[in-house]
């Protein structure tokens, strides 16, 4: 007895074999993308390439994790338009009205009242803005 397959059945063994093969070639030779969190505070990268591709996704997630991240770019315009938008954020509150900053007692070691020591950081937030601002006024940033 003789088993003869349908065309269709080889046609689809085929293509199952190919698919197959390729997922394990991605498997074996890709890998698997990177899902770590460690923090880079204090830490400072240098990237090539970075207003495009991997170099800018690199760059990207080095910030998110908080790294001094240097640009290594060989067009300068192209580097800015990569590097933007560029802000800085400060979060503030209508209690730094009634703030006062203590400098004899900064940390609040002396007294400390959780009211009083919220205004006074949102008091520094506003002070601390407008001294960016005015060390930043020629800096381009949107």
């Amino acid at each position: 007895m003789t088993w003869k397959l349908p065309k269709s059945v080889i046609g689809l063994s085929a293509f199952g074999s190919f698919v197959g093969g390729i997922i394990l070639f991605k498997e074996v030779i890709g890998g698997n993308k990177y899902t770590g969190t460690e923090s880079m505070i204090g830490k400072t990268v240098i990237i090539t390439g970075t207003n495009t591709g991997i170099g800018r996704e690199t760059a990207l997630e080095m910030a998110k994790r908080r790294a001094r991240v240097i640009m290594a770019c060989r067009d300068l315009e192209k580097c800015k338009e990569a590097s933007a938008p560029s802000r800085i954020i400060n979060v503030s509150s209508v209690a730094h009205k009634r703030g006062k900053i203590n400098f004899d007692d900064l940390n609040s070691e002396k007294t400390y009242d959780e009211g009083d020591a919220y205004a006074q950081s949102k008091l520094a937030n506003i002070l601390f803005t407008r001294e960016l601002a005015e060390r930043l006024e020629d800096v381009d940033m949107k």
